[in-house]
């Protein structure tokens, strides 16, 4: 009892100290990018996406001024690239905010035959 007890902890441990990791990282090959990376570092980490797509949005933000709060619209761009690393992996889709690693989405399979 005290084996399977040992073993139940052990595993939780390990899922526990994995799973965070995977939410927020992407692996290419041997390398790993993350929240927080430049766009610059994911495409000299991943390669080139094989597909990708930008737009704006406008955010309006709070910021003091001496003693007044003034309301200031920003201009704030995205991208967003798609990785396709064979039939054999999840594709990936890769979210930047003003050229930031922000997200990273997981997708069905990939269609590309890399054979």
């Amino acid at each position: 009892m005290r084996a399977f007890a040992f073993l139940a902890a052990a595993m939780l441990t390990l899922f526990c100290s994995i799973a965070p990791a995977a939410a927020d990282g992407m692996r290419c090959g041997s390398r790993l990018v993350s929240d927080g990376d430049s766009m610059y570092l994911v495409q000299a980490r991943c390669g080139a996406p094989d597909d990708a797509n930008n737009w704006v949005e406008y955010r309006t933000e709070r910021i003091k001024v001496g003693s007044v709060w003034v309301e200031r619209t920003v201009e704030v761009k995205y991208e967003r690239w798609t990785y396709d690393f064979g039939t054999d992996r999840l594709i990936r889709f890769v979210v930047f905010e003003n050229g930031r690693l922000i997200k990273i989405d997981t997708g069905p399979y990939g269609e590309k035959n890399l054979g």
